[in-house]
């Protein structure tokens, strides 16, 4: 089933852009809304040794499939397609946080290094601070050669569910993912 949630996803994005698609293509692009149901202290996930920072706290997220009509996301909500779990420093530089993703896609499991930069603080009102984040990610199975995540993200003075504060905007981020095959495994 989320396989099939991705794959209509992957024709949304892909007509919406005029990309090619079809049995030649060595990239498939998802997107992605996160929604951060927890946030507390670091557990054994998040090692130096694999993150290359010392996390000074983990979150816990859904993704789901949005509902995108004519280009626009009409329901941010759609299907559940995956979850994830990030890692993330801060007080080192408060406008760049180091981040560390392990994300599920229904059977792709991927894991990713980069970071969460400060774009704007109470804006567009006052307790919402936006921010976008640059994942690189690797694909321990070998379908894939790697990939890249990025994300427009809005928290709120809830920094946990749907519900933001103030009210009717969506938490945390709106992500596009992209993961590219080896043209040797790629389809024919």
């Amino acid at each position: 089933m989320m396989t099939r949630v991705f794959a209509a996803s992957l024709a949304l994005v892909t007509a919406f852009l005029n990309a090619p698609v079809g049995a030649q293509s060595v990239e498939e692009i998802y997107v992605a809304r996160s929604l951060r149901l927890s946030r507390g202290a670091p557990t054994d996930f998040n090692t130096a040794a694999k993150t290359g920072f010392k996390a000074d706290y983990e979150d816990r997220y859904e993704f789901w499939s949005p509902v995108v009509t004519s280009g626009r996301i009409t329901d941010p909500m759609g299907l559940k397609a995956g979850s994830g779990r990030g890692c993330l420093d801060s007080v080192n530089n408060p406008a760049v946080a180091n981040f560390y993703l392990g994300l599920q896609l229904g059977d792709i499991a991927l894991n990713g290094r980069g970071d969460c930069r400060l774009s704007k603080t109470d804006f567009p009102e006052k307790g919402l601070t936006a921010y976008h984040c640059y994942v690189e990610l690797s694909d321990p199975s070998g379908r894939y050669v790697g990939g890249l995540l990025t994300t427009n993200t809005m928290t709120s003075r809830n920094a946990v569910g749907t519900v933001s504060d103030p009210p009717g905007y969506t938490q945390p981020s709106i992500a596009t993912i992209r993961l590219w095959k080896s043209p040797a495994k790629a389809p024919p």
